[in-house]
């Protein structure tokens, strides 16, 4: 009906008036109950109608949601410009998935998604992952922080396989300890179990690989896939392992030669390796032996190991450690480093191990002085012993070993023919090897004639100059012997026995050291003369040798004064000329001789040869010159008188002795000795000479004294 403007349409409804809905009509009269400025769409009557789908809700009207539609009637109860999508009836639906959110609409989470119905209370252009309900979730997982732009699902990994718990799941903008990028495990209590681990049975099947060999349990956990591991607990037993044997059955191959254990564990198939530990046995390893037997071959060289293990069938490889040897040698241990082996201890290998040689004729390995040909001069062949190294075997050796003919075994210079100038056969010692035995050998050993067998100089016939048949030394090999050897062997008459060219050597006691006096020069050359080839003439002031060890002769002169010298050389070893009488007494060889200027001696014993061949009984003149006399005096019984002054036969100025006889005082010679009185009067100018015929009876003295 008609309204007059300005008037009151509905009195009963103070929500009914004109200009009610001014966004409808602001001039109609119009019902408008939720006060939103649009007239209801179906008023009571008389009153103008609107545009108002629902007048009781004051977010519900045209144009209401202006990003669904402009000006269909629609709700949006949380202002963000989209209708509800499921509005009362009569309302236009619109896009908004909840109406309740302001920040939820179509395209809220504009980067992550432009038309989706998302939430983004931060603005930051990503949806809350845990939006309202009929909210399509995003990836921010804290839309309130505008910080936080998109979170990963993040699985808890109980058994650090690297799948995730598919029901322990969580959105986070950071991995929580524990967890994982994925949803995929199947059991997440076993770590050998999860997607792909038995990619040799499927790629992408959860399954149970327990060995780490790709391949799966055929007896997994419930819910878990079965592979076609026939022994998921070992490594090297799978469908395949051993292809040379059968590409497919589940076998095991522990040494990787593609050859299966002919004896593996229970439900595992056999093959046809019989040492699975050893990559180089198999069939057919060495084919150079038999192609079809199960072999070791380590060096690779077709060859089968003559000492395989148990279980394995030898070949012919004596070292099948070295590609180059096939063909060996038998070596013996060599207990005893003889050079022999023993027969019960020999190997076959083709390099000689120590300790070990190539044959094994030893006939006892525990003593290195017995094998065959130990004695070759008894028998080149036969198992003897020879402790001492001779060539010659003992003669009372071990029980089954050979005897031999020495008669001391522990002496390398014993042996049969040891001395050969004595015999050449006996068995005697030769230490110094002369060829002489020893006259004092061991028990076993005969006695020999060499009398120092410690020196190869010393033996009968060593000075056959002095003695073919004494006992001498003679070291420089001039056939005469030591003239003071060792004890127990025979003086000869080498005073130098260093020196083959030095045979005879005198001490002269002179006063001064020297043959500076005519008389003393007259001594020198009468030395000389009887081939004394060195002459050592001392002071008497300080005499040396006293015992002439060496010497051939002792000279004390008649320049030595009487007083100095006393009786230095009583004891001498050395044969003595003692021209000095005022020293006869010193010497024990006769009472202190009287002097006399008389230079004359008358010979008394022509057939001595000490007389120098002068005939008896001439005066022989002796001295010369002013001064010159001679010295006499009374000898012993046991003197050889052979001079005496030419005015008293009593009184004897040449006299000797022989070796061990005694002269006076009961003194015993050591050597010979003799007196021969000549007075030079020592008074240098008037001191006499010897004459021609007393140098004779000097050198005849000498000559005698060391005969």
């Amino acid at each position: 009906m008609g309204v007059t403007p300005g008037s009151d349409c509905d009195d009963s409804n103070p929500d009914t008036y004109l200009g009610a809905a001014d966004n409808d009509d602001p001039l109609a009269c119009m019902q408008d109950d939720d006060d939103d400025g649009y007239g209801d769409d179906d008023p009571p009557p008389g009153v103008d109608p609107g545009n108002d789908c629902d007048d009781t809700d004051p977010d519900t009207f045209p144009g209401a949601a202006p990003n669904d539609d402009a000006t269909a009637c629609m709700l949006d109860a949380d202002g963000d410009d989209y209708g509800d999508a499921t509005p009362p009836p009569g309302v236009t639906a619109g896009t908004d998935c909840n109406d309740d959110a302001p920040f939820a609409f179509p395209g809220a989470a504009e980067i992550e998604e432009p038309t989706a119905c998302m939430e983004d209370e931060d603005d930051d252009g990503f949806g809350d992952a845990n939006p309202p309900a009929g909210v399509t979730p995003g990836t921010d997982c804290d839309d309130t922080n505008p910080g936080v732009l998109s979170c990963s699902v993040w699985c808890t990994d109980e058994d650090t396989d690297g799948f995730g718990d598919p029901g322990a799941c969580v959105l986070s903008d950071t991995q929580p300890p524990g967890a994982v990028g994925n949803d995929t495990d199947c059991d997440d209590d076993d770590i050998d179990t999860f997607p792909g681990a038995a990619p040799n049975d499927d790629p992408t099947a959860c399954m149970t690989d327990l060995d780490g060999d790709d391949w799966g349990d055929t007896n997994p956990a419930a819910g878990v896939d079965s592979g076609t591991d026939c022994d998921d607990g070992d490594p090297f037993t799978f469908p395949g392992a051993a292809p040379n044997d059968d590409p497919t059955a589940c076998m095991t191959d522990f040494d990787g030669d593609d050859w299966g254990d002919d004896a593996p564990a229970a439900g595992v198939t056999s093959g046809t390796d019989c040492d699975d530990d050893n990559a180089n046995t198999f069939v057919g390893a060495a084919p150079n032996d038999d192609p079809t037997a199960c072999m070791k071959d380590d060096d690779g060289d077709d060859f089968g190991d003559e000492n395989p293990p148990a279980g394995v069938d030898p070949g012919t490889d004596c070292d099948d450690t070295d590609g180059a040897v096939v063909v060996c040698t038998s070596y013996c241990d060599d207990t005893d480093d003889d050079g022999f082996g023993d027969p019960n201890a020999c190997t076959a290998v083709p390099v000689q191990p120590p300790g070990t040689v190539p044959n094994s004729s030893d006939c006892d390995d525990t003593d290195g002085d017995t094998f065959p040909g130990a004695a070759p001069n008894d028998d080149a062949t036969a198992c003897m012993t020879d402790e001492d190294d001779d060539d010659w075997g003992d003669d009372a050796p071990a029980p089954g070993v050979t005897s031999g003919t020495d008669c001391d075994d522990a002496d390398a210079d014993t042996f049969p023919g040891a001395a050969p100038n004595d015999d050449a056969t006996a068995c005697m010692t030769d230490v110094d090897g002369d060829d002489w035995g020893d006259d004092a050998p061991g028990a076993n050993a005969i006695a020999g004639t060499d009398c120092d067998d410690s020196d190869a100089d010393t033996f009968v016939g060593a000075a056959p100059s002095d003695d073919p048949d004494a006992c001498m030394t003679d070291v420089d090999g001039d056939d005469y012997g030591e003239i003071s050897p060792a004890p127990g062997v025979e003086p000869g008459t080498d005073c130098n026995d260093g020196d083959a060219a030095e045979l005879r050597c005198a001490l002269v006691v002179t006063q001064d050291g020297t043959f500076d006096e005519p008389y003393d020069q007259v001594l020198e050359a009468s030395l000389i003369n009887l081939d004394f080839t060195s002459l050592t003439a001392v002071a008497d002031s300080g005499t040396v040798l006293a015992d002439g060890d060496g010497m051939t002769l002792i000279v004390i002169s008649e320049t030595a004064t009487s007083f100095q010298i006393a009786g230095t050389f009583r004891d001498a070893v050395s044969p003595v000329v003692c021209l000095e009488g005022l020293v006869w007494d010193d010497m024990d060889m006769a009472p202190q001789a009287s002097t006399t200027n008389n230079d004359f001696v008358t010979i008394l014993d022509d057939t001595s040869p000490l007389a120098a061949g002068f005939s008896s009984p001439p005066n022989v003149q002796v001295m010369s010159g002013p001064g010159a006399g001679v010295f006499y005096t009374t000898p012993g019984p046991n003197a050889l008188n052979i001079a005496s002054r030419a005015a008293d036969t009593d009184d004897i100025v040449y006299f000797a002795y022989e070796a061990g006889v005694t002269m006076i005082n009961g003194f015993d010679a050591p050597s010979r000795r003799v007196g021969l009185g000549y007075d030079a009067d020592q008074t240098g100018a008037t001191s006499g000479s010897l004459t021609t015929d007393g140098a004779a009876l000097f050198e005849a003295a000498a000559a005698w004294a060391i005969e």
